[in-house]
């Protein structure tokens, strides 16, 4: 049993190695490179949110999940208030994503991490058939590995809960267990 223990943690180690060794494809790139219209000073450039989130989520792959843009005040009605958005499943199991029109809250240059982040939660609906990912204060560990979602794009740096948790903590990044989790879940993309 304690073999089968160590075969197994230096098989996961040696695919964390592979993939921060592997040569960097085309999901890697910066989303500045991509993304049709960027806010990369926050000076307010024009973005057309629903095109850049429509953009990102096919560059993840990804062709079934509903995106919706909707005013900041719609979302503070369903999630803590300041959200840039929110992921919820949906009965065909395709889930849905629904991000803030304002870009004050999301600016354009974060869309693309956000909607990584936010289809990360989609595929833990997945693969939990839409369970309750905040129950039994589960919550946390959710939201860390989905800001481990998007740190695996490669895209630009807005992980909000690695940030509040580096700045509790002093712990700064995902660790090798929580980047292989959010790997792991891309099985479930559709």
């Amino acid at each position: 049993m304690k073999r089968a223990a160590a075969i197994a943690a230096a098989l996961l180690v040696l695919a964390v190695l592979l993939v921060a060794l592997a040569p960097h494809s085309a999901s890697s790139v910066t989303a500045a490179a991509w993304t049709p219209t960027r806010d990369i000073d926050g000076a307010g450039a024009r973005c057309d949110t629903a095109t850049a989130a429509d953009v990102a989520l096919t560059r993840l792959g990804e062709h079934h999940v509903a995106v919706f843009v909707r005013p900041q005040a719609d979302l503070d009605a369903v999630v803590p208030a300041g959200a840039a958005g929110y992921a919820e499943p949906t009965p065909d199991g395709f889930g849905r994503i629904t991000l803030t029109a304002d870009q004050r809250v999301l600016p354009c240059r974060y869309v693309w991490s956000t909607i990584a982040h936010e289809w990360t939660h989609v595929l833990q609906y997945r693969a939990c058939g839409g369970c309750d990912l905040y129950a039994g204060g589960r919550g946390p560990h959710a939201e860390i590995v989905a800001d481990c979602g998007s740190v695996l794009t490669g895209w630009p740096d807005y992980w909000p809960y690695l940030t509040d948790r580096a700045n509790a903590s002093g712990r700064d990044g995902c660790s090798s267990s929580e980047l292989a989790e959010a790997k792991a879940l891309r099985r479930w993309t559709r």
